[in-house]
């Protein structure tokens, strides 16, 4: 918009929610009685369409405001390089209107995934409403790592020492690293009433009766079982503004089906395990999908998960679309490579930057809706690394249950009903959901 003469708006039409959170007395039906003897009802549905609550507590689209609103930012969002050159120019806009970038501290730092590199600080010249360069010295980012993710963090601050913005760029090597070397093991292929693969030390377990993988191990310990679709979950009040109220009210939860299996196929070779399966799930009268999964089973232990999901469901769009798995409660910690800390959205991703995130699965940091490029569950036992280009579903309530999703529902501005501009994962277009993601078992360092 600040590129363009002709743009106005984006003002913020109601900063606190109307609504007040507050105990209110409860005439009718009890509830929960607190210190006083009286009870009492929580009412906050009522006018959350402001970016701070009632008591101006931020909230996630206050964070969203801020980062979208803020007068200076890279204008880029990776940038390439090659090993061992002294630096690359990152270039920085300053919409500000009278305030030159001399008076900006930019402090930054280089990091290989949650390794720190180098850090620094500095200033640079730039007229208000211009872009300018920054050079951001390289000499400490000689070498690249295999499956390695670079990046740097800027934050940018004023005169009175207040943060303006913080942003991170990608750093993307035009040098492709040397490929790890990774151990080549036997496959063995056990066929019972469950299918077990063993590769080294590795055993992946599926049932021909469901068709779905059961668990995963390592050094005959369990690590992560019960894969499996989601497709639908409790519809937050702005997922349900894009389904709809009466449709959302009438929809069925399509987590709770009978499964079929009506195609089984295993296929052996040196090199992998292919497992072609379809399942269907049927809610009811008015609601089923069908999945065709595709699982490759490598000889250096990593599992590929391929899946398409056809719907034929009463509900206009999905709220999330991938797959579920439970880790074993030894696996206490999650991590996650990708935007943090705040959630993300396909339409909502200001706010949160790249970097390495994440911390004990029961704590808050690890809760909502993430977007990703690989999490990690970790334990004394071992750690499972499942790498997914899309987002991740966890919730502190439920530890142990991580959604690996190919694409989530975007969220409309509140109280506003969602448009062609908001991604919405429809189910009226005939197309499968289609999704990819890998998982590796590993010990602990």
């Amino acid at each position: 918009m600040t590129k363009h003469p002709s743009g106005a708006g984006a003002a913020i039409w109601m900063w606190a929610d109307q609504g007040i959170k507050t105990p209110v007395l409860r005439p009718k039906e009890k509830s929960s009685k607190l210190s006083d003897g009286n009870d009492y009802l929580r009412i906050d549905d009522a006018g959350w369409d402001g970016i701070v609550d009632s008591y101006r507590n931020l909230t996630r689209d206050y964070w969203e405001t801020k980062a979208v609103y803020a007068q200076v930012y890279p204008d880029v969002n990776k940038v390439l390089f090659t090993p061992g050159e002294a630096s690359v120019n990152i270039p920085v806009q300053n919409d500000f209107d009278f305030t030159n970038l001399n008076n900006i501290k930019i402090t930054w730092s280089i990091r290989e995934d949650e390794k720190e590199l180098a850090s620094g600080f500095g200033t640079i010249e730039g007229q208000p409403h211009t872009e300018s360069t920054f050079k951001l010295p390289l000499e400490k980012l000689t070498t690249i790592g295999s499956g390695k993710t670079y990046y740097a963090w800027f934050i940018f601050t004023n005169a009175e020492g207040t943060e303006i913005n913080r942003k991170a760029v990608e750093l993307c090597s035009r040098l492709k690293p040397l490929p790890k070397a990774v151990p080549i093991r036997k496959i063995s292929v056990i066929k019972a009433e469950n299918l077990t693969i063993d590769v080294g030390e590795i055993q992946y377990i599926f049932s021909p009766k469901t068709g779905q993988f059961i668990a995963a191990g390592l050094n005959e310990k369990v690590l992560i079982k019960d894969l499996r679709p989601v497709i639908w979950h409790k519809l937050d009040r702005a997922e349900m503004s894009v389904v709809g109220k009466k449709e959302a009210s009438e929809a069925a939860d399509l987590n709770h089906y009978k499964q079929s299996v009506t195609a089984w196929n295993i296929e052996e070779n040196q090199s992998n395990v292919v497992i072609n399966a379809t399942v269907n799930y049927l809610v009811d009268g008015k609601n089923q999908f069908t999945v065709i999964y595709k699982y490759i089973i490598e000889a250096n232990g990593r599992m590929n998960v391929h899946y398409q999901i056809q719907t034929k469901v009463t509900a206009p769009c999905l709220p999330i679309v991938g797959m579920a798995v439970d880790a074993v409660p030894e696996l206490n910690r999650l991590y996650w490579l990708g935007l943090g800390p705040y959630d993300a959205y396909p339409n909502k991703q200001s706010a949160p930057i790249l970097g390495l995130w994440g911390g004990f699965s029961k704590e808050k940091e690890t809760t909502g809706t993430k977007s990703i490029r690989w999490l990690e569950q970790s334990g004394k036992i071992g750690s499972v690394r499942i790498t997914n280009l899309g987002y991740m579903e966890h919730y502190a309530a439920k530890p142990e249950t991580v959604f690996i999703l190919s694409s989530v529902l975007g969220r409309p501005e509140k109280g506003r009903k969602a448009d062609e501009s908001i991604p919405q994962l429809r189910t009226d277009l005939g197309e499968p959901f289609v999704g990819e993601f890998s998982i590796e078992l590993l010990t602990t360092k």
